[in-house]
């Protein structure tokens, strides 16, 4: 292969084209361009990915394995393309495409994104260019209850979304436009009993992603055909054990036996759009390798382990449950025989880097309780940071909340213990590797939502 790269005219091979296990090689223009693009990706379902913007990185990343294809952005110039033609040689000609042809495949191009960095916040960034991630909490009850959550202490429970304040927050979701929502907050979503006719609502009328967290013990077959066939793009399992007795220890009052049936079920119906979570704890550690082993050879691809939290502060007997080793169990996990892809996220919302500590959510997440009010955080149990219904609210006025929000400290934040957890790593081919989620300066995006796996 020499001269410049041609054009892909046809669109990524299907065997290709948005799947989790699929290894991509990226050739940036330049360092800037690294977080759009990983946000790119990870949005439109990619996890295993090398973004780079040399020569000799790309030689090099090669060399480590061959990739499923090349995406080469078409800004560069012509004495760049050929030196990456030449690297890329013919036995891998047919896996180069230009970033256009692949962005044409997706309902946004990788260019669309944009970086936002800390600097930027002080009236310098687009608002909209910030990408709103709604958690909206259905229900506040739950069939489970589970060491690692303090549900039951909380102010608003054993409620259930009104049929009016469901319109008509999805009719700000809509004028956002929201970027993915998220199907969550604290209770068991699946709990709803019109639940397919929400996930319906928003990926046809805001036309998102849209995701839902359960904890599997209602999620069999049939309901996870409906909720397909309604536009769902992933469901998020939480399992916390292999043996009876951690997993009752952890998850009480559910049946694992059950939730395991289910689990192979929706495995053979859609396993890329499965994807599983656990919470380490001191007691559970020891059997999340064994979990992930045996997960991963049913088909599932993606894994997220969060580091016990302490709920910023809610949490009873957090000093028990908490596991300080998480570097041990990422080696463990990375002496496994798998291709899934495994993140160690220390918190799901938390970017660490030196000298600063940022939380995620204030900037780019709406949380919004089962009574429609938009709280600083989930975590916040009691509901002492309400900004009040998210439905009163313009959509130009949310997104000047949002940049608001990022230097607000309410109490619950006193009480958070996320800067103090370690930083987020992902396992992938036998290597933990931290992840580069973080501007030299600032915070990224929320990059970790699972969109769009179908």
């Amino acid at each position: 292969m020499s001269g410049a790269i041609a054009v892909q005219d046809a669109a990524l091979r299907p065997d290709i084209a948005l799947k989790l296990h699929s290894r991509l090689l990226v050739m940036a223009r330049s360092p800037s361009e690294y977080y759009n693009l990983r946000w790119g990706l990870t949005n439109k379902g990619y996890r295993n990915f090398d973004i780079v913007d040399n020569l000799p990185d790309f030689i090099a990343a090669l060399s480590r394995s061959a990739p499923d294809a090349i995406l080469i952005a078409s800004t560069l110039d012509a004495a760049r393309q050929e030196e990456i033609a030449r690297a890329a040689g013919e036995r891998l000609a047919a896996r180069v495409f230009s970033f256009e042809t692949a962005a044409a495949e997706w309902t946004t191009p990788l260019g669309d994104y944009r970086p936002i960095r800390v600097d930027t916040l002080k009236g310098k960034v687009k608002q909209q260019d910030i990408p709103i991630n709604i958690e909206l909490e259905l229900v506040s009850r739950c069939n489970a209850r589970c060491s690692f959550c303090p549900i039951g202490d909380m102010a608003r429970l054993g409620k259930t979304m009104s049929a009016d304040t469901l319109d008509r927050t999805l009719t700000l979701a809509r004028e956002l436009p929201a970027s993915l929502v998220y199907l969550c907050g604290v209770g068991e979503p699946l709990l709803y009993k019109g639940i397919a006719g929400v996930v319906h609502r928003i990926a046809t009328e805001i036309g998102c992603p849209v995701g839902v967290n359960s904890n599997g013990q209602l999620l069999d077959g049939a309901r996870f055909r409906q909720l397909l066939d309604a536009g769902l793009s992933m469901v998020n399992v939480s399992i916390n054990g292999t043996s009876d007795g951690v997993y009752a220890e952890h998850m009480k009052y559910l049946d694992r036996d059950q939730v395991s049936r289910n689990l192979e079920e929706i495995l053979r119906i859609k396993p890329e759009a499965v994807s599983l979570q656990g919470v380490v704890t001191a007691k559970n550690h020891h059997e999340l390798p064994g979990l992930v082993e045996y997960w991963a050879s049913r088909g599932v691809r993606v894994f997220t382990f969060n580091e016990c939290s302490n709920k910023s502060g809610f949490l009873k007997g957090y000093d028990e449950l908490r596991y300080t080793d998480m570097a041990s169990l990422a080696e463990r996990m990375a002496k496994l025989d798998t291709d899934a892809w495994i993140s160690f996220n220390s918190c799901s919302f938390v970017v660490k880097q030196t000298g600063t500590f940022l939380c995620r959510v204030p900037l780019n997440f709406l949380s919004v309780d089962v009574c429609g009010n938009l709280l600083h955080c989930m975590h916040d149990f009691a509901g002492e940071t309400s900004y009040g219904k998210l439905a009163d609210f313009a959509a130009d006025e949310v997104r000047e909340l949002m940049l608001r929000r990022v230097n607000a400290r309410p109490a619950i934040c006193n009480g958070c213990n996320s800067h103090e957890l370690d930083t987020a790593k992902v396992i992938w081919r036998g290597q933990v590797v931290v992840e580069r989620n973080v501007f030299p300066d600032g915070a990224a995006p929320w990059e970790h939502a699972l969109q769009a796996l179908h």
